[in-house]
């Protein structure tokens, strides 16, 4: 059938296809892997690409949680949440209400106008996507450029989500804040009817039940919850698998990649934590790799750090997560992240003079080990840790303790 629409045959932004060759190369590899894996006593498992929405946004996934693919609830489903998103009676009373004091604001262009009155006002399900895209695809006078903060249908049945996590940051919600709530508004009624309407979406539903992957640990969570009375004990699992991220495409990142995850549950030791290193460092050395570096660290140092900076305890994760970033970003984007998050200006350089003298230190673990007062145990084990591995290195690799290094927060 004839159309006058051309579709390109490129992949998505942020895809890849990959030729015979590629296929052939990914495979050898795969099977190295797997087959050391296995000797070291790992069994593999899968799991499926999409979970439950509330499983993917609960935990630790950092700023993964905003780069989730969200399916949309279908059906009867979808339908309910759309309407509970408007609640007639408050919105109409609110319409007329609206339409004068907006009419009013002479810096408002007319598109945006009516855009915001089309806001409060019950919609179909059809305007509804409409109005979401127009919102990210036209910038306005009084709309900033948020096209990474609103819920955008990208394509069929597949949401393309940032900052969701919090149940207010839906696009009407996201209007509400970027044009009427930084306005003073003359009328008591509205004021008080926005918060009302703000109230009723915030326990709105969310529009999504299901989500991609984008990483294998918070499905392999759940397979070992949902399957561990007929699984060995202790269980050591391999997991190969593709995982996807809503971001920006750009060299070397993807929306779509391979995972590779060995992990064990049953074992509260460090000789966990060394039969790991053991297996993924032979692993490489058989894939050709030599002359790598394996790092380690251990959260409860981290945690010793934010504490002897005087950081607030109940904002460690923040703290964590641009720490991490340390060797991308240096020093300096370290401190603005942490400046922008808000924390303590004396607590940012009590950080950066303590990384500022590690960076001198050799031996980096007892230093701070000493600095900050850290547990005996906490180093005694990294310590246990590098001597075991680094036995087994033959000289194709080394194992070291980094204080910067953070996993499983994004």
């Amino acid at each position: 059938m004839a159309t006058d629409t051309q579709i390109s045959s490129a992949p998505l932004s942020g895809m890849r296809d990959f030729a015979p060759a590629e296929v052939r190369l990914r495979d050898w590899a795969t099977q190295i892997i797997t087959a050391t894996y296995e000797r070291f006593g790992f069994t593999k498992i899968e799991t499926p690409c999409l979970e439950n929405i509330q499983l993917l946004k609960r935990g630790e996934g950092g700023e993964n949680l905003q780069l989730i693919f969200e399916v949309l609830k279908r059906g009867e489903k979808l339908t309910r949440a759309l309407e509970s998103f408007y609640q007639p009676d408050t919105t109409n009373q609110l319409v007329q209400l609206l339409n004068v004091e907006i009419d009013g604001l002479s810096d408002l262009d007319e598109q945006t106008r009516e855009k915001v009155k089309r806001v409060f006002e019950p919609i179909s399900r059809s305007e509804l996507a409409k109005l979401v895209q127009e919102n990210v695809k036209e910038n306005t006078a009084c709309l900033e450029d948020s096209s990474n903060d609103l819920l955008v249908e990208k394509h069929p049945g597949v949401l393309e989500t940032s900052n969701q996590s919090d149940p207010a940051n839906q696009p009407q919600m996201q209007l509400i804040d970027r044009i009427l709530a930084p306005r003073e508004f003359s009328s008591k009624p509205i004021r008080d009817g926005l918060r009302t309407l703000g109230q009723s979406l915030q326990k709105a539903p969310q529009l999504s039940d299901m989500g991609l992957r984008f990483d294998l640990t918070v499905p392999l969570v759940r397979f070992y919850s949902h399957n561990q009375n007929n699984l060995p004990n202790p269980f050591k699992s391999i997991q190969i698998g593709s995982v996807w991220r809503a971001e920006s495409a750009q060299q070397g990142r993807f929306r779509q990649f391979t995972q590779c995850d060995i992990d064990i549950f049953g074992v509260k030791n460090e000789i966990a934590e060394i039969e790991l290193l053991q297996a993924t460092s032979e692993a490489l050395v058989k894939l050709g790799f030599d002359g790598f570096s394996i790092m380690i660290n251990d959260r409860r140092m981290l945690s010793g750090i934010a504490k002897h900076c005087g950081f607030a305890e109940d904002r460690f994760d923040s703290v964590f997560i641009a720490l991490d970033k340390l060797d991308k970003v240096g020093l300096d984007g370290v401190t603005k992240e942490l400046t922008k998050d808000g924390h303590p200006e004396n607590a940012i350089a009590a950080l950066n003079q303590l990384l500022g003298e590690l960076a001198k230190e050799e031996d980096q673990l007892n230093f701070l080990a000493e600095k900050i007062s850290a547990d005996e145990e906490v180093v005694k084990l990294l310590k246990n840790i590098v001597s075991v591995v680094s036995k087994t290195a033959n000289d194709k690799f080394k194992v070291q303790f980094e204080p910067s290094l953070v996993r499983g927060m994004g």
